[in-house]
């Protein structure tokens, strides 16, 4: 064997010292090239890194040789360092393949530093920059090449590769500047929220600028994409939306919005809606803090009458922004901002998005709430809303949408701003309206402007209050200012002694009207309420009770009369626990009610004229007292105990609902709702009463957590009696246990048939009616063994009607729409009649949306079971927008409910609309997301149920011929290969789903060599695993394996250095 150091006189320190062989190293080198040839890129660095590390051995071993025996030294230090260079060289090769750049780009230099005038390591140290994104050091490289090997084609066409992006990225970055691009960037959903957020901006500042950007954004369709863009995140208003799509010129790009807008992103679009259209004559400040000079503002106070001059470029932006939004559109979208919570924005507005290494959701910003950036967006809507409204101040009182959001917005004690916003949105239309003088006419005293005004000056004495109190003066100065304005202008335009007589207004009445509030010593923000609470305890400081005691007890009376006695002192009852129980103690009203009905049998039973219009009061008399006591859990025991008599005792319960009866069909809505409402009540517990009053939250649409809520009520208890909210009323409805057993003896009586005929008699009674029956079937329903009876008994149809009634109370109707959901769960949808399960659909898909996980979960389930009945109901589904809603819940922290939503995405990918869909997105070369997270979640094995919904949701899709070619494509492609590979012989459904999804990629024709590679690769993983597959997947395994076909897969190859 050759050795690197010579033999002779060097003998001694040979014995002495442990030699490397050159065969040896050549030999690794040798094995590293076999390897990378045969595609195995990882064990192919290794055996360069063997090679690597005895070329430094023999490298040390020949520098102690040179200090011992200087002449022989020389002759092998040379060829070692050629190939401890090449070693590096091919290294490089190799994690460039492994995609590890730095690595290679690493290696390439160790290599250059051995030899310097190495073109192949010039040319991966060229890649590898490349591909890091250095394109100057990448070209640097490539030119050097190109010096040392002028002919190197390969560096050539890298170097014009290089000079065509380094040019494309100079190109890319003046384009970034141009508007329409920046807008692009800033509806685009896929982009960081905080890129989104500076490009608004940045469009924001050039049309400040530029004056003559305005007439460009309207002109070409860009504030027309803006205002589509902020109108879709109402999602009610979709179908709007789309409408307005085809007022968008030609050669524009549609907005397309997924998914709902991140707080922050929609607040900085209507910063730049508002900026196109604000124009302030006065010099007032907005609703950013920011004020006009001093010098300015004395210019405008010479000007202070004269017509208001709005500049051309102003004038076309608000004309067209109003082609596209309308008044009501615009309040809608307040209203949704003001349910989901308004607070103040930040101080600095977007400064903490552009904090220092901040981007949003960072450590930076991650404390900010939502709810600020949505009262940013409120106070910019408003101002656009009053800007608007400015262009029409001739007739802006005419407006109830105008008027309803801005006395909305002045009641928003949480957000100064918004408060402010509103007041500069009236005041700038009535300002308007005020320099027209007579050429406008007189503003009419809608109850809209006095809402305004009433809103208006009671936050100026909130605002005196809270300077009394130490507030920040500059805030409430220009708090002061506005409303001081608003209420000035009003007042002027409304006592305006140059408008006719006929239009004249009672201004004593109206300053009455408006000052009453701050005069009363007694001031409610709910004047009703605090009347029938104040006459309830004036009647029993003055003995009241016992004048109606006296009647009642005088057996002679008519018995309409002692059952109108009897309903007022069950409604005494609810005043509070201590008059119920004295009320209780002095008459029983469960007998009475016994009582009228043994009479109103009695009566029916005789012969008469006008019989029957006695019977029907008496009658309703009776339901009226049946209404108020089933408030009451005494009342509720007390039914239960008679009911469970033995046959042929009293049974209180039927004979109520007997009374009820006729009034179900033919007849006005109170009797109705009074059967209903009573039915309800004795179904609620206490615990529900609970539930629907954290629900609902507090006025405004801000719903608190039951921590939030604890504090609240302890807040309440440690006040004084005199500061403590006025209570109306108290009731006891009873503990759940208890109210179980009554909801199954109504059931039992014919309660569900009795409410079903309430609901769909015609003609049709109010939404109370329907909404007191339809809370009646979400109690009932939550007892999942009831489920199938209310279907049987035509409480599904019942339900939908009530729904349909309900549309403009969304929060009441979303017991409704969860009880339909619960009947969607435990009964067979295919079961229901046509046209009920295609009503379904759209009751049901709110509940995806909801900001509880439970209706989330259960809105899911029902919707899986909808779309696995048949074409029409997963067309449906997806119409409604069912696929992104479903794919908004992958994104929960919730096992249960990821796992729902995709079992939806399951069902719906057999229709043929989701296959096109998402097949049209892959043949357009776009990355879609929804196959990227289905990929994903074949990974989740620590959540059977996802992992199998997702794979039965690809191989659902897989049969797009689009989506099986563009599948192998992706990055994480190899999941699918991964999870067949990890499931078990007794995962038989998962390993069925797989094996369909193989099958459905591995079935497209390939003629590309990569297609190719992924066929053989497919039938290598079939072949190994095919020992675990049985049934459907081994019959597909036999048609992807043929027989005889020879193991072993593809070699791939590539060209290194030998």
């Amino acid at each position: 064997m050759a050795s690197l150091r010579p033999l002779g006189d060097a003998d001694a320190a040979a014995a002495a010292t442990p030699t490397v062989s050159s065969s040896e190293i050549q030999g690794l080198k040798a094995e590293g090239n076999r390897l990378f040839k045969d595609g195995d890129f990882s064990a192919a660095a290794a055996a360069y890194s063997r090679c690597i590390d005895a070329c430094k051995q023999a490298e040390k071993l020949g520098s102690e040789a040179s200090s011992e025996f200087p002449s022989e030294a020389t002759p092998y230090c040379e060829p070692v360092k050629s190939v401890l260079a090449a070693a590096y060289c091919n290294r490089s090769m190799c994690r460039l393949k492994q995609q590890d750049l730095r690595g290679a780009e690493a290696d390439s230099r160790a290599a250059l530093e051995i030899r310097p005038d190495y073109s192949k390591a010039l040319y991966r140290q060229a890649l590898a920059l490349l591909q890091l994104g250095d394109l100057g050091a990448s070209a640097s490289a490539a030119r050097r090449l190109l010096r040392i090997d002028p002919k190197n084609a390969e560096g050539a066409r890298l170097l014009m590769k290089l000079n065509e992006a380094a040019l494309q990225e100079q190109q890319q970055h003046v384009e970034s500047r141009m508007p329409s691009t920046l807008l692009d960037t800033a509806v685009d959903a896929t982009a960081a929220e905080k890129k989104r957020v500076k490009a608004f901006r940045d469009l924001g500042r050039l049309a400040q600028e530029r004056e003559s950007l305005h007439e460009t954004l309207a002109k070409e369709g860009l504030l027309q994409r803006l205002a589509v863009f902020l109108k879709q995140q109402n999602v009610a208003a979709n179908a709007a939306s789309a409408a307005d799509f085809a007022q968008v010129p030609a050669g524009t790009t549609p907005v397309v919005s997924n998914a709902p807008v991140p707080a922050v992103v929609e607040a900085a679009g209507w910063e730049l809606l508002s900026s196109l259209v604000q124009y302030s004559p006065l010099g007032m400040p907005t609703t950013d803090g920011c004020t006009s000079s001093a010098s300015s503002e004395e210019k405008v106070l010479f000007k202070v009458n004269e017509p208001l001059c709005i500049p051309p470029h102003i004038k076309a932006c608000r004309t067209a922004l109003r082609r596209i939004w309308t008044s009501e559109e615009l309040l809608f979208t307040f209203r949704r901002l003001q349910r989901q919570g308004l607070l103040d924005p930040p101080a600095d507005n977007f400064a903490s998005v552009f904090a220092a290494d901040g981007t949003i959701g960072s450590s930076n910003n991650k404390g900010i709430d939502p709810r600020r950036w949505r009262g940013l967006s409120a106070a910019f809507l408003l101002r656009v809303f009053g800007h608007s409204k400015q262009s029409e101040s001739e007739s802006f009182e005419h407006d109830a949408s105008f008027l309803e959001a801005v006395s909305s917005a002045l009641d928003c004690a949480e957000a100064s701003t918004v408060q402010l916003a509103a007041l500069q949105a009236l005041s700038g239309a009535a300002d308007a309206r005020r320099r027209l003088g007579l050429k406008a006419k007189a503003l009419a005293l809608r109850h809209g402007v006095e809402r305004c005004l009433e809103a208006a000056l009671a936050l100026l004495s909130a605002a005196v209050d809270k300077a009394e109190c130490g507030g920040q003066a500059v805030e409430l100065e220009a708090m002061e200012r506005n409303i001081e304005l608003t209420v000035v202008t009003l007042l002027r335009l409304l006592g305006d002694k140059e408008r006719a007589e006929a239009d004249g207004v009672d201004m004593q009445r109206l300053a009455d009207q408006l000052l009453s509030p701050f005069l009363s010593c007694c001031h409610s923000k709910d004047p009703n309420k605090q009347a029938e609470t104040y006459l309830r305890q004036k009647l029993l400081d003055d003995s009241g009770v016992d004048a109606i005691l006296k009647l009642l007890r005088d057996e002679t009376r008519p018995e309409a009369l002692r059952a109108k006695l009897g309903v007022a002192l069950a409604r005494v009852c609810v005043h509070s626990k201590v008059v119920k129980e004295e009320v209780l103690e002095r008459v029983n009203l469960f007998i009475l009610l016994e009582e009228l009905l043994q009479q109103l049998l009695q009566r029916q039973q005789q012969p008469g004229k006008n019989k029957k219009g006695m019977d029907d009061d008496l009658a309703r008399c009776v339901l009226e007292l049946f209404f108020f006591l089933s408030l009451h859990a005494e009342f509720k025991s007390k039914l239960v105990e008679l009911a469970n008599f033995p046959t042929g005792s009293k049974d209180l319960l039927r004979a109520v609902l007997d009374v009820g009866a006729q009034f179900c069909s033919n007849s006005g809505s109170l009797p109705r709702y009074l059967l209903c409402g009573g039915l309800c009540n004795l179904m609620k517990s206490s615990a529900d009463k609970d539930r629907c009053r954290k629900q609902r939250g507090l006025h405004g649409g801000v719903d608190l957590d039951e921590s939030q809520l604890e504090e609240l009520e302890a807040f309440y208890d440690q006040l004084p009696a005199e500061a403590k909210p006025v209570p109306n009323g108290q009731i006891d409805l009873g503990d759940e246990a208890s109210v179980c057993s009554l909801r199954q003896v109504l059931l039992e009586r014919g309660a569900c048939k009795l409410l079903v005929r309430a609901c769909t008699a015609k003609p049709l009674p109010s939404p109370n009616v329907l909404l007191a029956a339809g809370s009646s079937f979400f109690l009932l329903a939550k007892n999942e063994k009831n489920r199938g009876l209310l279907v049987k008994e035509g409480a599904l149809r019942a339900l939908l009607t009530a729904i349909g009634a309900l549309k403009t109370y969304p929060e009441d109707k979303r017991d409704l729409q969860q009880a339909a959901a619960q009947l969607c769960i435990s009964v067979n949808p295919a079961l229901f009649s046509y046209h009920d399960a295609l009503d379904l659909v759209p009751v049901v898909l709110p509940l995806l949306s909801d900001s509880y996980e439970l209706l989330q979960y259960e809105g899911a389930l029902a919707i899986t079971n909808l779309t696995s009945v048949n074409e029409e109901l997963r067309q449906r589904a997806f119409s409604g927008d069912a696929w992104r809603l479903l794919g908004n819940l992958l994104f929960s922290e919730n096992d249960l409910l990821r796992a729902a939503a995709l079992e939806g995405w399951c069902n719906l990918a057999g229709s043929s609309k989701v296959q096109d869909f998402l097949g049209g997105k892959t043949a357009g070369k776009a990355d879609v997301q929804d196959l990227r997270l289905l990929l994903a979640f074949c990974l989740e094995t620590n959540n059977p149920r996802a992992q199998q919904a997702a794979a039965g949701a690809l191989a659902t899709l897989l049969n797009n011929s689009d989506i099986a070619k563009a599948l192998p494509k992706y990055d994480n492609y190899q999941n699918l290969l991964k999870a067949f590979d990890e499931a078990t012989e007794e995962q038989g459904p998962l390993l069925d789903r797989l094996v369909v999804s193989l099958y459905n990629i591995w079935g497209e024709e390939a003629q590309e060599e990569g297609e190719k590679a992924v066929k053989s690769r497919i039938e290598q993983a079939v072949e190994v695993h095919r020992h675990k597959l049985k049934g459907l997947s081994a019959d597909l395994a036999v048609q992807m394996i043929p027989s005889g076909q020879p193991e072993g897969s593809r070699a791939l190859t590539a060209s290194i250095e030998t």
